[in-house]
């Protein structure tokens, strides 16, 4: 059930990725091509750095990738409110293999290998008191990127 899902998703995402590539308007990806190689990192525990290296040198690279980093709290509360929503039938095609402070732990190495790999990661912070900061923070990189990639087209 893991592997069709995992290649209906990465047909899905191909498809689309294709399409905003060939476009010349900002696309916005929610987890995209890192998350499935999250996805295939947290089945596979004993993966090495270099082995996720090579799963990220593998997928189409993003202008930017934005790391948005909640309190695990929040994320269990979301979860769960989640889970309520979606119904028995829903809950049969979770992913349940690992926790949220796993999945954490993965995303902040993902970040570490994606810098390594000189990708552009913009960290940001859900907690309200820096909400108005992220988002200028996040403006900034996509308007820098926006405007790089512009410039590589002319």
């Amino acid at each position: 059930m893991r592997s069709l899902r995992m290649r209906q998703y990465l047909l899905r995402l191909s498809n689309v990725w294709s399409q905003a590539s060939r476009s010349p308007d900002i696309w916005i990806f929610d987890q995209a091509y890192i998350q499935a190689v999250s996805s295939i990192s947290l089945v596979q525990p004993s993966m090495t750095d270099e082995s996720i290296v090579a799963l990220l040198q593998t997928a189409p690279q993003a202008d930017i990738v934005f790391r948005v980093d909640a309190p695990i709290n929040d994320i269990e509360m979301r979860l769960g409110r989640r889970r309520r929503n979606i119904g028995g039938f829903g809950r049969l095609f979770e992913e349940t293999t690992v926790g949220i402070r796993e999945h954490a732990a993965l995303a902040q190495r993902i970040e570490k290998l994606l810098q390594r790999l000189d990708r552009q990661v913009v960290a940001l912070n859900s907690v309200d008191e820096t909400f108005e900061e992220n988002i200028g923070i996040a403006e900034r990189a996509t308007l820098n990127a926006f405007t790089s990639h512009t410039r590589q087209i002319m």
